[in-house]
């Protein structure tokens, strides 16, 4: 299968109980020991975003790929249960941004 060619597994999640399950997942079944991410895995990004601790692997890792497709400064948007919005700056800065309601919860809002 394609799993035979796995050369690694990162986790991003705001679920520590989703986390825990996907690194039993990971070394019982595919003999990987994943890479976990959280909001303070050093990254190329400095978190101008207060208070920096509470920043989300899910926001740092939407940030980090918006940079590697497009040349900072970036906004992403990450379309959800919940719909954030981030900024990058053209210095690597993670500036942080908002977080919404997500589309099914702003269409049922507004019947």
């Amino acid at each position: 299968s394609d799993l035979d060619n796995l050369s690694g597994v990162a986790i991003a999640s705001v679920v520590p109980s989703g986390t825990a399950v996907c690194e039993r997942f990971c070394r019982d079944h595919l003999q990987i020991r994943p890479f976990i991410i959280t909001g303070n895995t050093p990254t190329r990004l400095t978190i101008a975003y207060r208070p920096a601790k509470s920043l989300g692997p899910d926001r740092l890792v939407s940030a980090l790929a918006a940079c590697e497709v497009h040349s900072p400064p970036v906004i992403c948007a990450s379309l959800g249960t919940a719909t954030v919005i981030d900024a990058v700056s053209g210095d690597y800065e993670f500036l942080g941004g908002a977080i919404l309601p997500g589309l099914q919860l702003m269409t049922e809002s507004l019947a």
